[in-house]
């Protein structure tokens, strides 16, 4: 079937928090001039994936084979993973970032979207990769405002 994997049978867990720059930027609003904010926000993302990476480390710290990679997506060099989860900026992944996690090898990934728009150009990629739609859930993380995350589950056909 199409059942994701349990965690315990996972090879390699390649995490993509490529949101963190984004997340950071918006929370300085406009107490500084453009470029102090950009500068502010690339070490505070640097911090947020920092802090990411240790909490993914102790939570798969019992998962065999697992590993955290910390990288600009843009610049990783994808190694073979059983379970890619990718949690995108608004901007979505992009066709360069899904090839990259396509070549993977990956027979499941999860995609957390917060934007239809780059949610439907991502799903145009993951399915031209090869994947095809196993589950999709609606996440209210955000309470009494318009926005939503969309986790998908994707899962790679046979060839």
């Amino acid at each position: 079937g199409l059942g994701t994997p349990s965690l315990g049978a996972v090879r390699t867990l390649v995490l993509v928090p490529i949101k963190a720059f984004t997340a950071a930027k918006a929370r300085l609003g406009d107490a500084l001039d453009a470029q102090a904010r950009a500068d502010l926000a690339r070490e505070l993302a640097a911090t947020i994936l920092a802090a990411q990476c240790t909490d993914a480390r102790v939570n798969l710290a019992d998962v065999p084979g697992a590993r955290v990679v910390r990288a600009d997506v843009r610049r990783w060099h994808p190694g073979p993973a059983d379970v890619v989860v990718a949690d995108p900026s608004r901007h979505g992944l992009g066709a360069p970032v899904v090839q990259r996690i396509s070549a993977t090898g990956a027979g499941t990934v999860v995609l957390v979207s917060c934007d239809p728009g780059a949610l439907g150009r991502d799903a145009g990629d993951l399915v031209r990769s090869g994947y095809a739609l196993a589950a999709i859930r609606l996440v209210d993380m955000f309470p009494h405002t318009p926005h939503v995350e969309v986790v998908t589950t994707w899962q790679l056909l046979a060839s």
